[in-house]
C-alpha cells in the first residue's frame, strides 16, 4: 500500500485546523436570544428613566413603550403610568396600572395610585403640583452606577413606609396638635403638600423633632423633591441614628438621586441596627443593578428567611429564579 505523501497530510491538517478555528468563530458569535431580548428591554427601559429625569416625558413614555413591546414587565408598566399621567393622560395612566397588576397582583404601589386617581376623578379636581408627575433627576451624574444591559429586569424598591408619630405631647399648643393631627391624615390621604406644610409649621416650634423631620422628608420624597427629602432624612438620621427604618428610607431616597454608592453604605447601616428586611431587600435589588448577581441572591435569601410571607416575597423568589441562570 502506498504512503500518503507527507506534505499531503499536513495540507489535510492544516485545511481540519482552519474549518476548526471558524467554526468556532461562528459559534462565538452566536447570541442567546433570551440574553438578547432582555438587554434591549432594558436598554430601552433605561433609557426612559433617563429621558424621565430629563423631564421629557414623551420621549420617556415612548422608551418604556418599546421596552414593554419587548418584555412586558410590571416595573414598565407602571413607571409608563407615571409619565403618563405627567403628561395628563390619567386614563392612559391607570390603564397601565392596571396591566401592571394583571402581571402582579401583590404590587402594592400600583394599586394605590389607581385608588388615587378614582378619588380624584371623583371628586373633579386635578392639581398640577400633584405627586404624579415622576420625580427628577440627580445633578450628581458622575456618582451613578450604570446598570449591567445583560441585568435580568429588577424588582422595584421597596417604598419608604410612614411611620408611626411620637405621640402628641402634652406641652403642644391645641393649634399645634391640631396641625399635627392634620399633617398625618393629610399623610395617610397622600395629599403631600398639605402634609408637607403641616411638618413645616411644626419644626418651626421643634426643630430638632426626629420624628418631624422623618416625616416630613417622607412627604418632600413622595412629592418628588427628592434632594429635600434626603436633607431631611439626614437631619433626622442626625437626632436618631439608631432609627433603622430611617436608614433604609435614606438609601431609597439617595439611590432615587443617583447616588448608588451612599445609598448602599445607608442600606448596611439599617441592615447593622436591625433592619425588618426592607434594607436586605433594596440592596439586592442595588446589587442586582451593579451586576453583582451572588451577592443579591444571598440578601434576596435573607430577605426572605425573614419576610417569607410580605408583599415583596414572590417578587425576591422571582428575581432570584432569574439571577440563578445567570450564576449557576
Amino acid at each position: 500500500m502506498k504512503s500518503t505523501p507527507f506534505f499531503l497530510n499536513a495540507f489535510a491538517l492544516c485545511l481540519l485546523i482552519l474549518f476548526a478555528f471558524g467554526l468556532a468563530g461562528c459559534q462565538s458569535q452566536q447570541i442567546d436570544p433570551f440574553k438578547q431580548s432582555v438587554r434591549q428591554a432594558l436598554d430601552h427601559y433605561y433609557q426612559g428613566e433617563n429621558l424621565e429625569r430629563q423631564r421629557d416625558f414623551a420621549g420617556a413614555a415612548a422608551e418604556y413603550q418599546k421596552s414593554i413591546e419587548i418584555s412586558p414587565r410590571p416595573m414598565a408598566y407602571y413607571r409608563l403610568a407615571m409619565v403618563s399621567m405627567a403628561l395628563g393622560d390619567f386614563q392612559a395612566g391607570r390603564a397601565n396600572l392596571e396591566k401592571a397588576l394583571q402581571l402582579s397582583p401583590s404590587f402594592d404601589e400600583a394599586r394605590k395610585r389607581i385608588a388615587m386617581i378614582d378619588q380624584r376623578q371623583s371628586q373633579d379636581v386635578v392639581n398640577p403640583d400633584s405627586p404624579w408627575a415622576p420625580r427628577p433627576g440627580s445633578e450628581a451624574e458622575t456618582q451613578i452606577i450604570q446598570p449591567n444591559p445583560d441585568a435580568p429586569a429588577a424588582s422595584p424598591l421597596i417604598t419608604p413606609q410612614t411611620i408611626q408619630p411620637k405621640p402628641i405631647q402634652p406641652q403642644l399648643s391645641d393649634e399645634a396638635q391640631q396641625t399635627l393631627k392634620d399633617a398625618r391624615a393629610a399623610t395617610q390621604a397622600g395629599n403631600w403638600q398639605q402634609a408637607i406644610a403641616g411638618y413645616q409649621t411644626l419644626l418651626e416650634q421643634d426643630a430638632d423633632n426626629a420624628n418631624w423631620n422623618y416625616n416630613l422628608g417622607f412627604a418632600l420624597y413622595q412629592s418628588g423633591q427628592v434632594e429635600q427629602a434626603i436633607e431631611r432624612y439626614e437631619k433626622a438620621a442626625d437626632l436618631d441614628p439608631r432609627n433603622a427604618a430611617l436608614w433604609n428610607d435614606l438609601g431609597v431616597a439617595y439611590e432615587r438621586a443617583g447616588k448608588s454608592k451612599i445609598a448602599l453604605d445607608a442600606y448596611q447601616k439599617s441592615i447593622e441596627i436591625g433592619s425588618d428586611g426592607s434594607a436586605y431587600y433594596n440592596l439586592a435589588v442595588l446589587m442586582e443593578k451593579q451586576g453583582e448577581y451572588k451577592q443579591a441572591i444571598d440578601l434576596y435569601e435573607k430577605y426572605l428567611a425573614g419576610n417569607p410571607d410580605s408583599e415583596y416575597a414572590e417578587k425576591a423568589k422571582a428575581q432570584m429564579d432569574k439571577l440563578r441562570r445567570y450564576v449557576y
